[in-house]
């Protein structure tokens, strides 16, 4: 009987990622495992830590990343995310963006969180091009507290993903109406008009993309170092995104 390797064992036995949502080549992926996870990269990936800890081969160093962490590697290829016991993770795949090569590390929790919709909500910056020297896409994390809405508006040459880490939303793109909870994402096109809510009495915490990133900058008070800043300074919020913001200020 010939010998099966261990490695197609591994392969065989290895959880896979769970495909959110998708158009074309850009795929949003989720990770729930205790077990390694192969995953094979087509272009470049954002790997987001929601719960947990996991090795991540394709970040510089050794160190098991955090909840809150996030990696960017233009070329991962071939890798395993391995839990550290256990992990929730969120990943965006896309084409690798032309004349990036650095892999970048950014952890929200070091950031400074701006507030939004007049005190409702808060967004730290994560990656934008002042950090990843591309505009292919940009990644924040948000909060809003219970009962906070974010008017219609739209976003012309970006579409936008929204990952729920936790609570539940309400969000309307071209007046259809869909309540997502944690672990549920969904794809706004860009020139989409959309809006969303809070709902229930719990605070809404998600990931959002950007593809390609510009739209994030709405949230960037005037004053504060530019894009990629750590701690920017108190100042007037930019123009807001269809009342979508309303006085961002660092806290």
């Amino acid at each position: 009987m010939q010998a099966i390797p261990i490695v197609a064992l591994l392969l065989a036995a290895a959880p896979s990622p769970k495909t959110l949502v998708s158009s074309g080549p850009i795929k949003l992926l989720e990770v729930v495992s205790e077990r390694p996870v192969p995953l094979l990269a087509k272009g470049a990936e954002v790997v987001v830590l929601v719960e947990g800890a996991a090795l991540v081969p394709i970040q510089p160093g050794k160190a098991p990343l955090q909840a809150g962490d996030s990696v960017f590697s233009p070329t991962p290829g071939k890798w395993w995310l391995t839990p550290q016991p256990k992990v929730r993770a969120v990943i965006l795949a896309f084409p690798t963006p032309p004349g990036v090569s650095a892999t970048t590390v950014r952890s929200e929790k070091d950031l400074t969180h701006y507030r939004i919709l007049g005190g409702q909500g808060e967004v730290a910056l994560v990656l934008d091009k002042g950090v990843v020297a591309t505009d292919a896409f940009s990644q924040q994390r948000l909060t809003l507290q219970p009962g906070a809405a974010v008017p219609s508006h739209q976003h012309s040459g970006s579409a936008e993903l929204i990952y729920v880490v936790s609570g539940k939303t309400e969000t309307t793109v071209e007046g259809a109406t869909k309540v997502l909870g944690a672990g549920e994402a969904i794809w706004i096109p860009a020139g989409a008009q959309h809006a969303a809510k809070v709902v229930g009495k719990e605070p809404l915490a998600v990931v959002q993309f950007y593809v390609p990133g510009g739209p994030e900058q709405r949230y960037r008070p005037s004053g504060s170092g530019g894009a990629g800043a750590g701690a920017g300074p108190p100042g007037t919020a930019g123009a807001p995104d269809a009342g979508a913001t309303s006085g961002s200020r660092p806290r």
